[in-house]
């Protein structure tokens, strides 16, 4: 089932016809509900996250958003392709996304969510400074860490200079010199897509030789610089990037430096919880596998964001985070749990 079709699954009318039964927690008696301390607890409170709190709170159902206050895009100077906040300080996005949560029963909890585990019935997390909470069910937009490569000057201007999102930030340096950096096979997939916005185009290997002569071959029919040699620097002044620094002396002029590292959770509470967790070399680890809702498979836990599968965008985040709400809604509904 594809994006849209689930889409339309989660407006169907009939609550029973959208999930197996394996999808939601377990039925409890309304006594039961009544212990719980939230319908859901949120851990992070990023796009996804907000999103998420935003659909239950709507729902009328009691939520609560644990946060640690570290979004992965922190260092980025805007948000883009997001339809009507386009250009938007991140920082500014969550402030306003926490101020129109105001009206509903959600709360916040400003800290560190350690440890995770399945009660009975729902779900019971504690925070670095001890104290915990219960629930019935559990979404995770914790986020990832990008795991860069170990090269001077690189991490200073992750989000300023090198990038890895062109839809996110290939506008403001359109036209300039870019350079790229990704394995081999991707060399000329990517290198297509990037000439949509860079003025001239350099890959860069980072002192690998596994293109094949049919990659350098294509590199060359379409314009693209090929560099093989290994990096010693990133070249920056002012906080501006300059340039790359090749360890045999020589350098590259760009503007703009785009990489495709791979990413690992931020926390570990999906692997504590049992989720079924999946990777893909060179590009995630150790990442919970989700159905199209973002359900896992330990019933009643949702991942969401860049902390599942998919393409890393805020427009996606949001989705994926209403998607995965709408869907416990529905299951405590089946299950008998009223509203607040």
């Amino acid at each position: 089932m594809n994006r849209r079709d689930a889409t339309t699954a989660v407006a169907a009318t009939a609550i029973g016809a959208v999930w197996s039964t394996e999808t939601s927690a377990a039925a409890d008696t309304n006594e039961e509900a009544s212990k719980m301390d939230y319908d859901a607890i949120v851990v992070g409170g990023g796009p996804s996250g907000l999103s998420a709190a935003l659909v239950l709170g709507r729902s009328c159902r009691k939520v609560l958003v644990c946060d640690a206050g570290q979004p992965r895009n922190r260092t980025s100077p805007a948000v883009h392709s997001f339809f009507s906040r386009d250009g938007i300080r991140p920082v500014e996005l969550l402030k306003i996304g926490r101020e129109q949560l105001k009206p509903y029963d959600v709360s916040f909890h400003d800290g560190r969510v350690t440890n995770a585990q399945r009660s009975n019935p729902g779900f019971r997390v504690q925070t670095e400074s001890g104290e915990t909470f219960l629930a019935r069910n559990l979404i995770l937009a914790t986020g990832v860490t990008d795991d860069l490569p170990e090269l001077e000057g690189l991490a200073d201007l992750w989000g300023t200079g090198v990038y890895h999102c062109p839809y996110c930030h290939g506008w403001e340096v359109r036209k300039k010199p870019w350079a790229y950096m990704a394995d081999a096979g991707l060399a000329v997939e990517w290198g297509l897509e990037l000439q949509c916005w860079a003025g001239e185009l350099t890959y860069c290997s980072g002192g690998t030789s596994e293109l094949t002569d049919a990659d350098r071959e294509k590199l060359r029919e379409l314009g693209i610089e090929i560099r093989e040699q290994s990096i010693k620097r990133i070249l920056s002044e002012s906080n501006d990037i300059r340039g790359i620094e090749f360890t045999d002396g020589e350098s590259l002029d760009v503007e703009a430096f785009f990489i495709r590292a791979p990413v690992v959770p931020r926390s570990s509470l999906a692997k504590q919880l049992g989720c079924k967790l999946v990777s893909m070399t060179g590009v995630y680890s150790d990442t919970a596998e989700t159905d199209q809702f973002g359900a896992t498979s330990v019933p009643g836990v949702y991942v969401v964001g860049d902390a599942s599968v998919g393409a890393p965008q805020v427009t996606t985040a949001v989705t994926d985070g209403a998607m995965a709400a709408t869907m416990i809604n529905k299951s405590l509904v089946k299950d008998g749990v009223p509203s607040r």
